[in-house]
C-alpha cells in the first residue's frame, strides 16, 4: 500500500525497506503467495523502523527461501480468471491427451529497458538443459511488423515472454521444487532477491503474469535438424548482452490465439489434429503445438491481461521471421484452394467466439534439448 502511494522517487526506498524487512524473518517470508506480500500480510514481518532499529548485522545469513520473480512464478501460475478457469476446464473435458507442459511469463518492460531487460536474463544461471523432461526455452521479444505489413495489439498486450517447454506438467514441477529453479531466481540469498526487486521496479510496468498451456499434437525437428543458430554466445555458450543493444533473434515464434465456443473445445481439438499439414517438411521449422489452457491454472480472480480471454493457441517455432514468412505466403494460397475446392466452407470459425488474433516473436537465448521442440 506505501509502495502504491509513493512518487516515483519514492519507491526504491519502500522496495530495499522490504527486502530488509523479508531478511530479519529468517527466511520464510517468501513461502506466503505473492498476494499476500504485496497486501502486507508477511507472518510478524519487520517494518524498515524495526530494521534500522536492529542494524543491518541482523540480516547476515538470512537466505530466504525463494526469490520475488520466483514466488510470483510459483504461486500466481496457479491463479487465473473465472472465465479462465471455465474456458480450460471445459476444453479439457473429453478432448486430446496433452503430450507437452508449455509455460510462459509474460512482461511489459518500460520503454527504455529491453536491452536491460535481456541482460539480467542473459545473466542468470540455469541448468534447464540438463533437467528430465525439458525440450525448449526461449526470451521471445514481441514482433510489430511481420511481411511488411504492422501489426496492433491490444493495450497492455506483453511485450516480452519466457517461453519453456516441457514433456509434461511432472516434469515442470520437478524443477520448480527443485534446485535449478532456486539457482535461476535470484539463488536464494538475499542480495539475489535485492537484485529480483530491482529489476521488478526498474525495467518493469508491472509485475509479470504466467500462463500454463498444455500442448497438444505436437510436431518436432530434432536439434540436429533444427536449423536454429546461437548468436552471441561466449566460450561457455551463455548469450552476451551489454545492456544497451537489444540480442539477436535466435528463432521465430507465430502463435494464433483463439476462444472456442461452449462445449466445442473437444471438436476443436480434433479438427487441428486431423487437418493437411506439410510443416515437418517445411524449411525451417523447428516446432508447433496445438495449446490448450491448462485447467489448473485458474481459479479465482479476474483476466490481467488482453491475451486471457482466449482458451487455445497454435504455437509454431521457426529457425527464423524469414522462413515463417516464405511459408506464410505458400500456405495462405494453399489454404484458399481448399476452401474454394470445398465450396467456400467455413474451416474451424464456427467452432469459436470471434476470430483468431495472431501474435509474433522473435526468440533469444535458446536452450534446445537434443530431441527438440
Amino acid at each position: 500500500a506505501q509502495y502504491k502511494e509513493t512518487k516515483p522517487a519514492g519507491k526504491m526506498r519502500v522496495l530495499l525497506a522490504l527486502v530488509f524487512a523479508v531478511a530479519l524473518q529468517g527466511g520464510d517470508a517468501f513461502s506466503v503467495p505473492p498476494s499476500a506480500l504485496r497486501a502486507g500480510l508477511i507472518p510478524g514481518a519487520s517494518t524498515h523502523a524495526s530494521f534500522a532499529a536492529r542494524g543491518p548485522a541482523a540480516c547476515r545469513g538470512a537466505r530466504p527461501s525463494l526469490s520475488v520473480i520466483a514466488s510470483i512464478a510459483t504461486s500466481e501460475a496457479e491463479q487465473g480468471s473465472d472465465a479462465e478457469q471455465q474456458g480450460a476446464g471445459e476444453a479439457a473435458s473429453a478432448g486430446l491427451p496433452g503430450e507437452r507442459f508449455l509455460v510462459f511469463n509474460r512482461f511489459n518492460t518500460r520503454a527504455s529497458a529491453p536491452p536491460k531487460f535481456e541482460r539480467r536474463w542473459a545473466n542468470r544461471k540455469s541448468s534447464l538443459a540438463t533437467l528430465p523432461g525439458f525440450r525448449f526455452f526461449s526470451l521471445l521479444r514481441r514482433v510489430d511488423q511481420v511481411a511488411g505489413v504492422d501489426k496492433e495489439y491490444p493495450e497492455g498486450t506483453p511485450n516480452y515472454m519466457s517461453m519453456t517447454v516441457w514433456e509434461d506438467k511432472k516434469s515442470f514441477e520437478g524443477w520448480r521444487k527443485g534446485p535449478a529453479f532456486k539457482e535461476a531466481h535470484g539463488g536464494g540469498t538475499v542480495g539475489g532477491v535485492l537484485s529480483a526487486i530491482v529489476g521488478v521496479a526498474v525495467e518493469l510496468k508491472k509485475m509479470p503474469k504466467p500462463a500454463l498451456w498444455e500442448g497438444l499434437i505436437p510436431e518436432t525437428v530434432p536439434v540436429g535438424g533444427s536449423l536454429i543458430g546461437l548468436k552471441q554466445r561466449d566460450s561457455e555458450g551463455r548469450p552476451e548482452a551489454d545492456g544497451k543493444m537489444l540480442l539477436p533473434e535466435e528463432c521465430f515464434v507465430a502463435m494464433n490465439r483463439m476462444t472456442a465456443l461452449p462445449g466445442k473445445g473437444p471438436e476443436l481439438e480434433k479438427y487441428w489434429r486431423d487437418r493437411e499439414t506439410t510443416l515437418a517438411t517445411t524449411p525451417g521449422f523447428v516446432g508447433f503445438s496445438f495449446l490448450r489452457k491448462n485447467a489448473a491454472a485458474a481459479h479465482g480472480g479476474k483476466s490481467s491481461l488482453p491475451d486471457d480471454i482466449y482458451n487455445y493457441s497454435t504455437c509454431t517455432v521457426w529457425a527464423s521471421k524469414e522462413h515463417f514468412e516464405g511459408w506464410r505466403a505458400k500456405h495462405f494460397a494453399e489454404t484458399e484452394k481448399r476452401r474454394e475446392a470445398r465450396g467456400g466452407g467455413a474451416g474451424f470459425a464456427e467452432l469459436l467466439d470471434g476470430k483468431p488474433s495472431a501474435v509474433y516473436w522473435e526468440g533469444t537465448q535458446v536452450i534446445q534439448s537434443e530431441v527438440g521442440f
